[in-house]
């Protein structure tokens, strides 16, 4: 898969995976690379997608999203963040500290860079027969598409990119706020009742399933580059 480009805690989709994340988005999954990310229940939270998908006509479009958090729980809970006013409070924060604005230069910069990686012969060949336009903006755009690399747009985007490829500031931003309201990167003890319809977190019959039990290695960082493995572990 990808050799040379994806992370080691990336997993290959299996059939299941596409299922789920197809419950979750309340559509079909296009595109599907990978799993970046695993919830406790060992559910996709983040995944990967290819750099183009085919649209309705079998025309191949571009999908600048290389990461997408796919968890439920945890889509709701950040888009309570941006409803709060954290896209424009984040966006204020980076442009006021240089070094948080280079930081977050730097994040964008990133993640365009993996996406040109991502971007094969066969694919760029296809979209410049539709638009070469199309191809400089996929080559040069940043996480979620973003063309203004000071700007911050879409807290899930920067989320799921700093758990897909790590290193996002502002996704580091996100975690910690996260954690101030109580909300765990690897899904809430509801989530096997509360959300069964849109993310079935099915476990192997009759195994129990202990806190770490299905984190990825990139949660497990993340978790101790914020601080924060020791107050998650509480109560678990």
């Amino acid at each position: 898969m990808m050799p040379g480009i994806g992370r080691p805690w990336w997993e290959k989709a299996t059939p299941d995976d596409v299922v789920t994340v197809g419950a979750q988005l309340g559509r079909p999954a296009t595109g599907l690379l990978a799993v970046a990310a695993r919830c406790r229940f060992g559910q996709p939270a983040v995944v990967v997608t290819a750099p183009a998908v085919e649209g309705p006509d079998g025309v191949l479009e571009p999908f600048p999203t290389t990461f997408w958090l796919t968890c439920p729980y945890l889509a709701e809970e950040v888009s309570r963040l941006e409803s709060q006013g954290w896209i424009a409070r984040l966006s204020g924060e980076f442009k006021r500290d240089p070094q948080k604005a280079a930081a977050l230069r730097a994040a964008h910069e990133g993640a365009a860079e993996l996406r040109r990686q991502m971007v094969t012969p066969p694919i760029m060949e296809r979209l410049e027969r539709v638009s070469p336009h199309a191809v400089r903006r996929l080559a040069s755009a940043g996480v979620a598409g973003s063309r203004h690399f000071e700007a911050v747009k879409c807290l899930h985007a920067h989320l799921a990119d700093h758990l897909g490829r790590g290193g996002n500031p502002v996704g580091r931003r996100v975690v910690e706020l996260l954690d101030e309201h109580g909300v765990t990167l690897s899904g809430s003890p509801a989530c096997r009742t509360e959300q069964a319809g849109a993310c079935p977190a099915r476990l192997p019959e009759g195994r129990s399933v202990s806190y770490n039990e299905g984190r990825s290695p990139i949660l497990q960082q993340v978790f101790e580059d914020a601080g924060v493995a020791k107050r998650q572990t509480r109560g678990t």
